[in-house]
C-alpha cells in the first residue's frame, strides 16, 4: 500500500513541477524543442544531401512545384544541357515574413541562413516581404562582385538594391517579366532572385536567371 502511495505521490508532484516549469518557462522550452527539431532536419537534409550539387536554390513562401520530378526541373536541366553537371536542389521548404519581427526566429528563416551561411544555396527566390531583411542580413552578394559581374551586366534595368550605410548595393534581380511569378501559386506579388554571399556555383547561379526568362518551358 505505501508503495502505490509513493507512486500516486511522485506522479502528482512530478505532474504539479512540470506545470510550474512550463508556465514559467514556456519560451525557453518551446525555442529548446524548436531547436531540437531543427538539429533533427539538418542532419536529415545533410544526410540525404546530393554529394555535390551544380546549383543549389532555396525558395521562399513559394508554392509551385519545383521538386526534382517538375516540369520545372526537366526544363532547367533541358535548358542547361551539358553545362549541367550534376544534381540541381530547388528546395522549397521555407515559409516566413520578415516584415514581422518574430520571423527572425521562424525555424524556417533560421535553416535558411544556416544554408546561406554554409554556402549550401548558391541563391534565393523570395517576395518583396523577405528581400529586403534578407538583404540587410549581410548573407546577401553584391552583385558588382568579380563572381557575378556577367549577371550583374546583363539585367541593368532589373537591378534591385539595398540601401546600406547611404549606400546603394544591388544584391538582387527583379524577376517580373519572366515566367516564375506564374507559378508561385503565392499572395506575394513581386518576385526577386538574390546569390549568396558565399555561393559556389556563380556561373549557374546566372544560368538559372537565364532560364527564367527563356520562356515557360513545356508542362508549365
Amino acid at each position: 500500500g505505501s508503495r502505490k502511495s509513493f507512486g500516486r505521490a511522485w506522479q502528482v508532484k512530478a505532474k504539479a513541477t512540470a506545470a510550474r516549469l512550463w508556465r514559467f518557462h514556456k519560451a525557453a522550452v518551446l525555442l529548446a524543442a524548436g531547436a531540437a527539431a531543427l538539429a533533427i532536419y539538418f542532419v536529415g537534409a545533410w544526410l540525404s544531401r546530393p554529394a555535390d550539387p551544380a546549383l543549389a536554390v532555396q525558395f521562399i513562401n513559394f508554392y509551385g512545384d519545383v521538386s526534382q520530378t517538375s516540369a520545372f526541373s526537366r526544363g532547367f536541366s533541358d535548358f542547361c544541357g551539358d553545362t549541367l553537371t550534376g544534381p540541381v536542389v530547388f528546395d522549397q521548404n521555407a515559409f516566413f515574413d520578415l516584415t514581422h519581427a518574430g520571423d527572425y526566429t521562424n525555424n524556417y528563416y533560421v535553416k535558411t541562413v544556416t544554408y546561406l551561411e554554409a554556402g549550401s544555396r548558391d541563391g534565393i527566390v523570395c517576395g518583396e516581404k523577405n528581400i529586403e531583411g534578407l538583404a540587410k542580413s549581410g548573407r546577401l552578394m553584391d552583385l558588382r562582385d568579380a563572381r557575378t559581374a556577367a549577371l550583374y551586366a546583363a539585367y541593368p534595368d532589373r537591378l534591385w538594391s539595398v540601401n546600406y550605410e547611404g549606400e546603394s548595393i544591388p544584391v538582387a534581380i527583379r524577376l517580373d517579366g519572366s515566367f516564375l511569378p506564374g507559378m508561385a501559386q503565392s499572395k506575394e506579388t513581386s518576385w526577386y532572385f538574390a546569390v549568396s554571399a558565399n555561393v559556389r556555383h556563380p556561373a549557374m547561379a546566372a544560368q538559372f536567371v537565364s532560364y527564367l526568362f527563356a520562356g515557360r518551358p513545356a508542362g508549365l
